[in-house]
């Protein structure tokens, strides 16, 4: 049930042009943050006090049926619930108007102040949806949600209170997210996700900054860290085995 419930939701998924966000109300408002921002797309609080992210436009649940954005926030619920549950998070979700293509996890609710959920929330670029779609018509649906799981990752790491130097946390969540769908392909006989398409787009992602901060790492090093990841999950480790893995795993393999 969850599969099917994933798979349709990421293939209803169409982004056109960008549709003009609310200003206000509860739920589907637009919030504006200044002096907000991050390094890595994991965003602790103390990153928020000395960072800084122009104009973070974001809308969180619940979305209106005349909203241009309501098929896409629909689909990624369907999507989220499954990533929080077999990630055992209780997160918030979002779309949010990235300036370059991104996703973002944060250690607190964002959304509606009376939704319970506490341990972080997870905000997929709208922009990030249309590259993927662009770069692959036919598969982009194993890119977001690899992307997806990675930011569910971070809000793993939250709730464990997992604190790691940037590049091995991005790695970390780079062999999460690589569980992930390893897990749900020995659980569907293989049909879940295209682990080729998933590895092509992370590598995508990688960079040769060794000497920045803000680096998440070589392509090498996150696509070893992803189909390392993925050998775990298609094998049977449950998620604290998996996440203790990776822990290992970027300690050994990824310089601070």
């Amino acid at each position: 049930m969850l599969r099917r419930l994933l798979l349709a939701g990421l293939a209803s998924l169409s982004l056109g042009t960008a549709a003009q966000w609310p200003q206000s109300g509860p739920g589907g408002a637009v919030h504006r943050f200044s002096g907000f921002a991050t390094g890595g797309c994991a965003v602790s609080a103390e990153q928020l006090q000395t960072m800084y992210l122009s104009d973070l436009r974001y809308k969180t649940p619940p979305f209106g049926t005349d909203d241009p954005d309501h098929p896409i926030a629909d689909s990624f619920s369907n999507a989220a619930t499954d990533a929080s549950l077999v990630f055992d998070v209780d997160a918030v979700y979002g779309l949010y108007d990235d300036v370059k293509p991104n996703a973002l996890a944060v250690p607190f609710n964002l959304g509606d102040p009376r939704d319970a959920k506490t341990d972080g929330t997870v905000l997929l670029g709208r922009r990030l949806i249309l590259e993927e779609q662009r770069r692959n018509p036919r598969f982009w649906g194993t890119s977001v949600t690899l992307f997806m799981a990675h930011e569910y990752a971070h809000i793993r790491q939250f709730k464990k209170q997992l604190r790691l130097p940037l590049r091995q946390g991005e790695v970390h969540a780079d062999f999460m997210a690589g569980w992930y769908l390893g897990a749900w392909n020995r659980a569907t006989g293989g049909t879940f996700a295209n682990m080729e398409v998933a590895a092509r787009a992370l590598f995508n992602k990688g960079d040769y900054a060794f000497n920045s901060a803000t680096s998440h790492g070589t392509p090498e090093q996150r696509v070893g860290a992803l189909r390392a990841g993925y050998g775990a999950g298609a094998q049977g480790a449950g998620l604290d085995v998996a996440f203790q893995r990776g822990i290992v795993y970027v300690r050994e393999e990824i310089p601070e």
